[in-house]
């Protein structure tokens, strides 16, 4: 059983959501590094890759649009 630290859920969320990193940590003002390096654990965390990163573009994973999924419906039922 994988224990996923909600932290590094809340961050992955931000970056897909605002498709960078860079909208990510301006919107939730962080530093893009910090970021990263949170959703690099969350992904060593799952051992899988969530993220096709490149300089110019995001793009996710099957995995990354299934976490991604269960991660918002979660939240949007916990605030409902």
């Amino acid at each position: 059983m994988v224990i996923i630290d909600l932290a590094e859920l809340e961050a992955f969320v931000n970056v897909v959501r605002d498709g960078s990193f860079t909208r990510a940590a301006i919107r939730v003002a962080t530093r893009k590094a910090h970021l990263s390096r949170v959703v690099s654990r969350l992904e060593i965390r799952l051992g899988a890759r969530l993220l096709q990163r490149t300089t110019r573009s995001l793009g996710l994973t099957g995995l990354a649009q299934e976490v991604y999924e269960r991660a918002t419906s979660r939240t949007t039922r916990a605030s409902a």
